[in-house]
């Protein structure tokens, strides 16, 4: 399934950034990396299959550049994995899954778990637009 997808990788800590493109690309995606949010909306209009996307960027919130994806036609049924490495409450889970993030991740994450998550998604999202057809 991984062969040939593109996921788009937006966090500002270059480890984390790192740990999570390694990963990707170990397990056969390909991995775009991008460090603010301005940079996630801009590289989204190339159709990433997926995008991972940090809370807390320098420049715009994670929730906003979420917002930003699907409130526009064209990025609207890319799905997206919210993560954070700063403790949140339970708020920030539901706050993303109402602006319409797949899942949620907290670091420190293991290799597996992030795997098993981005599969687990991907294939959840190709499934329903298989049945919208």
């Amino acid at each position: 399934m991984s062969r040939d997808l593109t996921i788009l990788t937006v966090d500002d800590n270059d480890a984390h950034r790192y740990f999570v493109c390694r990963t990707l690309e170990e397990a056969g995606f390909k991995a775009v990396p991008v460090q603010t949010g301005k940079q996630a909306l801009e590289k989204a209009a190339e159709q990433p299959d997926l995008i991972l996307l940090d809370v807390h960027l320098p420049d715009i919130s994670g929730f906003e550049v979420c917002r930003g994806l699907k409130s526009n036609r064209q990025t609207a049924n890319i799905p997206v994995v919210m993560f954070s490495a700063i403790a949140q409450d339970g708020s920030a889970v539901n706050d993303a899954k109402q602006l319409g993030a797949a899942s949620f991740l907290f670091f420190p994450m293991g290799s597996d778990q992030l795997i098993s998550v981005v599969q687990g998604v991907l294939s959840r999202n190709k499934n329903a637009q298989a049945s919208e057809k």
